[in-house]
């Protein structure tokens, strides 16, 4: 008994390992200049989310199914489907309300929950894993933007103080800077949004946010004053 036991053991750590290989395959391949997923990248993350099933399905009392559950939850995610992401956490959460991957499970939610669009839950869920565990770099970012987009604009700025002071130079905090200056393009408060822009402007851009940045900047300008194309073109040449 004691052997089987152990066969049984070492295969699902075995399964386990292969599908944390391939999720790594998957999270190491480049998003394209939209910020989109790669269809060879959804293709590994599908074959990660299948391996895992499958794991849950063979063991279902193994005390490492969190794991999986929280390893499907991440290939969502990583795919952009935000949406089954979600509902993965959920599933984690409601089955595995004990699980030491709680702080990950609701990070993980809320910002799929902001990236679907759906910011007031976001904020609340967010809220409760920041209060809960502490800051992460992209529980703020995400918190932030959320609160931008719902017009809480005094706890976006309480926020994005303190996640440049934790992480002042993390990805995440430069392009939360760049998301509150197009959410408030987007809301049509381009005097704001420009006053961000020409913060962000004034030290040297990260290469990958310089095409965000200028040409938000741009559209921002022509909001505020109408120009011609070659003055929109002026600002792209600097890519």
């Amino acid at each position: 008994l004691l052997g089987v036991l152990l066969a049984a053991g070492c295969a699902y750590f075995n399964t386990l390992y292969n599908a944390k290989q391939r999720f790594n395959e998957a999270s190491n391949q480049p998003l394209d200049r939209e910020g989109d997923v790669s269809r060879s990248a959804v293709t590994m993350y599908q074959e990660v989310i299948k391996k895992c099933h499958k794991m849950i399905r063979t063991w279902p009392d193994s005390r490492h199914v969190d794991n999986a559950r929280l390893l499907i939850v991440r290939s969502y995610f990583g795919a952009q489907d935000y949406e089954s992401a979600i509902a993965a956490a959920d599933t984690l959460i409601e089955l595995q309300p004990d699980t030491d991957l709680m702080d990950q499970a609701l990070a993980l939610k809320g910002v799929a929950l902001a990236r679907h669009g759906d910011h007031k839950q976001a904020v609340e869920v967010l809220t409760d894993r920041y209060e809960r565990y502490g800051p992460t770099a992209e529980v703020l970012s995400s918190l932030c933007t959320s609160l931008m987009s719902l017009d809480r604009s005094d706890d976006a700025v309480r926020y994005l103080a303190i996640l440049e002071e934790k992480y002042p130079n993390e990805s995440a905090t430069f392009d939360t800077e760049v998301a509150i200056a197009e959410i408030l393009a987007e809301k049509e408060q381009y005097e704001a949004s420009r006053g961000v822009y020409e913060r962000l402007t004034a030290d040297r851009i990260p290469e990958t946010f310089r095409y965000r940045v200028w040409t938000g900047f741009a559209r921002v300008d022509i909001a505020l004053e109408p120009v011609s194309y070659t003055h929109l073109r002026a600002h792209e040449t600097v890519l």
